[in-house]
């Protein structure tokens, strides 16, 4: 059975983000990679804020689910400003940090949402089912801006898949923990899952929108418009369909 969920985590976290890091390079190469800029980020704005902070104030309070929130976008702020002091002594470009601040936002939620399948698969298994389906699928997408944030910095394709498949390596140990201590507190994965939702609202809102804005010009508000729609479809299928 832990070989089976094993199995499922790996898919969910570490394919989904690895396979959406390598299918951005093609449109990278093209030099439509930060069109992408705003499809990823209004799809990862709307699964944000229509998904991941109702369902942390859901999981656990709204008062943790708010906490989880400002202690995220808090800590990413932190490391950002790490970053920024790194690559300004370095001189490289600003793309590489904006990717190496999705590869930990992208971590840092792959962990609740993990304990949630880990514990649902224990305990509810149609919950385990329908985590699992809507975080495989907007793995993708933030996989994909972290790959052409990578790319234009001038990593390999090879690098860029070994961040993709490392940042899902979370979701296996949070459903392995989950799993195995399947009564966890709700306030645990509600709090972490509101953290991780800040980390990534504040990496979409100071990093991908304002650099995919001033590269793409108006696509870009074409481009952010067909991902926040996309986004939302996904997440009505979801909910109807699992």
């Amino acid at each position: 059975m832990l070989l089976n969920l094993v199995l499922m985590s790996f898919i969910v976290g570490s394919v989904g983000t690895g396979a959406g890091a390598v299918l951005a390079l093609p449109f990278a190469k093209r030099g439509d990679g930060r069109f992408l800029y705003g499809f990823s980020s209004g799809f990862m704005l709307c699964v944000v804020m229509f998904d991941m902070i109702p369902s942390a104030s859901q999981i656990s309070d709204m008062y943790t689910g708010i906490l989880g929130v400002f202690l995220g976008a808090m800590f990413v702020f932190v490391f950002n400003r790490i970053l920024d002091r790194i690559y300004i002594i370095r001189r490289e470009n600003g793309t590489i940090k904006t990717g190496l601040l999705l590869f930990i936002a992208i971590a840092l939620h792959n962990f609740p949402e993990g304990v949630a399948i880990g514990a649902g698969y224990e305990l509810e298994l149609s919950f385990a089912i329908f985590i699992s389906v809507v975080m495989a699928l907007h793995n993708i997408p933030e996989g994909m801006a972290m790959g052409i944030s990578l790319y234009l910095g001038g990593e390999t394709r090879l690098k860029i898949l070994g961040y993709g498949l490392i940042a899902g390596l979370p979701t296996i140990f949070g459903a392995l923990i989950g799993n195995l201590a399947a009564n966890i507190g709700q306030r645990f994965i509600g709090g972490g899952l509101g953290f991780a939702a800040g980390a990534m609202l504040y990496v979409c809102l100071s990093e991908l929108i304002p650099q995919g804005k001033s590269a793409a010009g108006r696509k870009f508000y074409i481009s952010f418009g067909v991902g926040l729609m996309f986004g939302q479809i996904v997440l009505i299928l979801c909910e109807n369909l699992i």
